[in-house]
């Protein structure tokens, strides 16, 4: 591996534990709260207890998906009287399926197992289905993928259950580039199709009902590397994140990580760099990481140039590293 790449040093450390049979470091897959969550939780929030629609846009790896099975998990289907209840809704329309249809199928799947019906009867089942089960909002998820029949047909549907008295919200969650809200795609389409005005402006009822949620501050980062601190405290006994705050959230809004320069931070890109330093100090069997910064750093380095640098394994990396396992075997 030619040591001027930044990837270089970290693989190698990596391959290297591997072959020494060393277990390698495993991110706990866990609910973080963070800055970006709460603010996502509080839109939820309202569009459920209001049932208001809104438009929610928020950038790829904020952890708009995550914050939402959060939401769902604190809104459990629950039996009442005998009678399953499903109070939120949550769904996406698989990836190239445009027919209304499709989305009538996937809100239909959350509801258990599907009855084996003619698109009107399945239409009208799920009306039923939304109204006795106690459905209160209804959440897309990935919304820039929709189309125009398929937000139509949320119109009807929830147009049919008020009609039996049971007013439901709807939050349409889409990713952002971080430019304008009103130039993406999911905008887009409801305005050149002449929705906005016509049939979505009575449905978009509430003050603001577009809304960008931002990422993380510079503060917001602190306490989730002081979470982090907390969490991995069992496996580093001498960790310490939160003191490289204010360096973190300078590698992270560079540009080339930062690429909608919004000056924010993605939840995404803090796991990153973090999982990764942590699995370098777990391959050198490191209570914590080192005092200079430096695991933290190159992992920002590698975030960054992702993409347009790669690493080269070599034959003599391979035997180094073969060496270096032969030598950690004990003797038979």
């Amino acid at each position: 591996m030619k040591q001027h790449r930044p990837e270089t040093t970290h693989l190698r450390v990596l391959l290297e534990a591997a072959r020494r049979g060393y277990a390698p470091f495993a991110w706990r897959d866990q609910f973080i709260p963070t800055g970006f969550s709460q603010r996502l939780l509080d839109i939820l929030d309202l569009a459920y207890s209001s049932s208001h629609w809104f438009v929610v846009f928020g950038q790829s790896g904020d952890g708009k998906s995550t914050t939402l099975r959060e939401f769902v998990r604190r809104h459990p289907i629950e039996r009442s009287d005998g009678v399953r209840q499903v109070p939120v809704v949550s769904t996406r329309v698989p990836t190239g399926r445009f027919a209304a249809d499709h989305l009538v199928q996937a809100l239909a799947q959350k509801f258990g197992a599907l009855p084996n019906l003619r698109s009107s009867q399945m239409r009208q089942w799920l009306v039923t289905a939304c109204v006795h089960q106690g459905v209160r909002l209804i959440v897309i998820d990935d919304a820039h993928e929709l189309r125009v029949s398929q937000l139509n047909y949320l119109r009807e549907l929830t147009d049919q259950i008020k009609d039996l008295g049971v007013d439901v919200g709807v939050v349409l969650l889409s990713v952002t580039n971080g430019k304008e809200p009103k130039t993406q795609p999911i905008w887009r389409l409801i305005v050149d199709n002449g929705l906005e005005t016509q049939q979505f402006s009575n449905r978009l009822d509430g003050t603001d009902p577009i809304v960008l949620v931002e990422s993380l501050s510079r503060g917001e980062v602190g306490r989730v590397l002081q979470t982090l601190e907390e969490i991995y405290r069992t496996d580093f006994p001498e960790l310490k994140l939160a003191c490289w705050t204010k360096s973190v959230f300078g590698w992270l809004t560079d540009p080339r990580v930062d690429y909608a320069r919004m000056g924010r931070v993605r939840m995404k890109a803090v796991r990153q760099i973090v999982e990764a330093a942590l699995a370098e100090a777990a391959a050198k069997r490191m209570t914590g990481l080192d005092e200079g910064g430096e695991m933290l750093q190159r992992a920002s380095v590698r975030l960054a140039v992702r993409g347009g640098d790669y690493s080269v394994v070599t034959a003599e990396d391979q035997e180094s590293t073969q060496a270096t396992a032969a030598k950690a075997k004990p003797a038979a």
